[in-house]
């Protein structure tokens, strides 16, 4: 009798979790039936709420939860296209910064559910918030210092020999190239492990798209918009401390760079980065202000990197 009882209680204990179970299975589905009805604004509106989930890469999914996580993806990415497009026109200085800030927390999201399509969504965040946090300071200076969270809350960056373990066998082309990825010193610098693995003979002009990127991966290319993406976060902290020292930009680049000794006291700035060589200079800030600036730059970069 006893034992008939705890069969009976492991049943009962079973049909309670299948619920559970079957809603975990059917994430995609749930997900994917909710953002069809969505715009743009409210798919980015969903996901920092936390309502997302994990994208692997097509080749570790297939029949529809591969259409599913596909289309969920290009989803997020049509959205942050849209946000690229419409955030140097806002005139609201509020509105700037909170849609600013909203595209850091996609990322964020996107990298704490992980998974390759995730990896895209991230970088792609990423470069609009920086495109966002530019014009912020820009026009409303003021504002600039409640962009730091989104800054402080980014994960240390993976070293790149880790990094390529973990993504190589997405991309057929590194699959080949295995022997140098294992290799690697484990201490090699973003900028050695992509020299020794990219594509040679990569045409400037035609660069694989974000959107080209879902079907067909090209880890070397993803990483090194990740690594240079990483130094650019830092550039923009250097811009935000120089702004909250009440710094002023100039057209002049000698004015800039006194402006910069007279705040930080010296030519080098206390930011680093290792594409630099461990500095951070006066004309990488005033780089990225003007870049943000040039309307022209900023549809060369939104449609070089989404397509158009």
């Amino acid at each position: 009798m006893k034992h008939h009882l705890i069969v009976f209680l492991i049943y009962i204990t079973h049909l309670a979790l299948l619920p559970a179970l079957q809603a975990e299975l059917n994430d995609s589905s749930a997900v994917a039936k909710e953002f069809a009805s969505l715009s743009d604004e409210q798919v980015l509106l969903r996901i920092q709420g936390g309502a997302w989930l994990k994208l692997p890469a097509l080749s570790e999914v297939t029949g529809d939860e591969g259409q599913r996580v596909v289309m969920l993806a290009k989803m997020v990415l049509k959205a942050l296209a849209h946000e690229a497009r419409v955030l140097p026109n806002l005139t609201d200085s509020t509105t700037l910064l909170n849609r600013t800030l909203r595209v850091a927390s996609v990322s964020q999201v996107a990298t704490s559910q992980g998974g390759y399509l995730n990896d895209l969504i991230a970088v792609s965040a990423d470069q609009v918030f920086l495109l966002g946090a530019w014009t912020v300071i820009d026009r409303s200076p003021k504002l600039a210092p409640k962009l730091m969270s989104a800054i402080k809350a980014r994960g240390k960056l993976t070293s790149p020999k880790a990094w390529f373990l973990e993504r190589y066998q997405l991309d057929l082309d590194l699959v080949a190239k295995k022997d140098a990825i294992v290799a690697m010193a484990p201490d090699a610098t973003g900028y050695q492990a992509v020299v020794s693995i990219q594509k040679k003979g990569r045409d400037a002009n035609n660069l694989p798209t974000v959107f080209d990127q879902i079907s067909t991966p090209e880890i070397a290319f993803l990483w090194w918009a990740v690594y240079t993406t990483d130094y650019r976060m830092v550039v923009l902290q250097a811009g935000i401390t120089y702004v909250e020292g009440h710094g002023k930009f100039t057209e002049n680049m000698n004015v800039f760079r006194a402006n910069c000794a007279s705040i930080f006291g010296k030519a080098k700035l206390p930011f680093t980065h290792e594409l630099k060589r461990g500095s951070i200079y006066p004309e990488d800030i005033w780089d990225s202000w003007n870049a943000a600036r040039d309307a022209l730059v900023q549809h060369r970069q939104v449609e070089q990197w989404f397509g158009k």
